[in-house]
């Protein structure tokens, strides 16, 4: 190596370095978001179970309790 181009080495170095841990860190937090996010839009719970499964639960709610989470009234 010339001291010329041992020069230019030594003084785009830190920058290149710094240009790829950027690069490295960008990627890194969009795969972390990715990961975070993914959701499989595959799944369609069948309504029709579910809704027999309600209506077979005996759970009952206190009158005041519904009459509060309700427009009607008494």
């Amino acid at each position: 190596m010339t001291l010329l181009s041992s020069f230019q080495y030594n003084l785009t170095k830190p920058k290149l370095d710094k240009i790829e841990n950027e690069k490295m860190y960008k990627e890194n937090q969009h795969n972390k978001l990715m990961k975070r996010t993914n959701t499989d839009f595959n799944k369609v719970p069948d309504m029709k179970k579910q809704m027999e499964q309600v209506r077979r639960n005996k759970t009952t709610f206190k009158q005041s309790f519904l009459n509060g989470t309700s427009s009607r009234t008494n």
